[in-house]
């Protein structure tokens, strides 16, 4: 399967790979000051790049 998605990515004609992001999901934004001050440095230091609001 992985195999096939590769081939059938947009790109792989010409014999590039496909670009792959990661998404670092940080839960529970809101829910206390101490976790949010976490989340808002993990963010600023390029480790988290996503979050969800409690």
């Amino acid at each position: 399967m992985t195999e096939f998605r590769l081939i059938a990515a947009p790109g792989n004609l010409s014999g590039h790979r496909p670009f792959t992001r990661l998404v670092v999901n940080a839960d529970d934004f809101g829910i206390s000051e101490r976790i949010n001050a976490g989340i808002l440095q993990a963010h600023r230091e390029g480790i988290v790049t996503a979050t969800s609001l409690m």
